[in-house]
């Protein structure tokens, strides 16, 4: 089984032209399957991209959403129509609204969007406005601690997602793919080489997935997670534990790329 992993390929920045080229590339590599992290294009956008893909591949595409394809929107919008749009679809499948998927006899896959919840770095003095507290309808409140209380509630959604799903994941299968979009752990806060610093660390890491991830495990050594994530647009990989290890993908606008091809038995 081989998959190709994309995360943060802001197919808004490019022409059609452009994307179908980047859609040649990764055909070329000869995939069984496209995991894609997030951060495919803009409220506006994202169904339309993942139509592209649909149309493009004739091979299953499962996908989760980044902070920027809520952009110009609401979450709440964006899930709506989303849902509705894969009940007609065979062959995209969004991870957030799955159950564990079993691609290989060995391996299984779970994933979530997830989202940072401050609690990593020092959420309270850093001084940092994102985009997504001006773009995403239900972030912008007017105070820090509005915004803290729904990034937490975002946070502890994905959290309960593998609360539920690792567990099953880890019984029928020795390895676990984990496909999300923030980084569940500061290790994994990735930024031009280095570790994201306090200011950063808020805004770019999910400690709530992180704990659950640690907490099963840790009461799992016989078995192995993989986590894939991105968010952070800088490239990275760590051992969390011995059994855990989380790869972090790079991004360029207006240069998509494929982070890496995996191969799975």
């Amino acid at each position: 089984m081989k998959a190709c992993w994309l995360t943060d390929i802001h197919l808004n920045f490019l022409t059609p032209e452009e994307i179908y080229h980047f859609f040649k590339k990764i055909d070329e590599s000869h995939p069984d399957i496209i995991l894609i992290g997030g951060d495919t294009g803009e409220a506006y956008s994202i169904i339309r991209y993942l139509q592209m893909f649909e149309e493009y591949f004739n091979i299953p595409i499962y996908f989760v959403l980044g902070n920027h394809d809520y952009y110009r929107g609401s979450i709440l919008g964006v899930t709506k129509r989303l849902k509705k749009h894969i009940q007609n679809s065979n062959s995209v499948h969004w991870l957030d609204n799955s159950e564990v998927l079993n691609i290989t006899e060995k391996t299984s896959l779970i994933g979530h969007s997830s989202w940072a919840d401050g609690q990593l770095g020092d959420y309270n003095n850093s001084k940092l406005m994102l985009n997504d507290y001006v773009l995403i309808e239900e972030l912008s409140f007017t105070t820090k601690t509005e915004r803290l209380y729904k990034m937490k509630e975002l946070a502890q959604i994905a959290a309960d997602h593998f609360d539920k799903l690792l567990p099953k994941a880890l019984e029928s299968s020795e390895h676990v793919i984990c496909l999300t979009h923030t980084p569940p752990f500061k290790e994994a806060c990735w930024h031009n080489g280095q570790i994201s610093n306090s200011e950063w660390l808020p805004h770019f890491s999910c400690k709530a997935v992180g704990d659950i991830l640690l907490k099963y495990m840790t009461q799992n050594k016989d078995k192995k997670m993989t986590v894939l994530c991105g968010h952070t647009h800088s490239d990275g990989y760590v051992n969390i534990l011995d059994n855990l290890s989380v790869y972090t993908g790079k991004a360029v606008y207006e240069n998509p790329e494929m982070q890496t091809m995996l191969e799975f038995k």
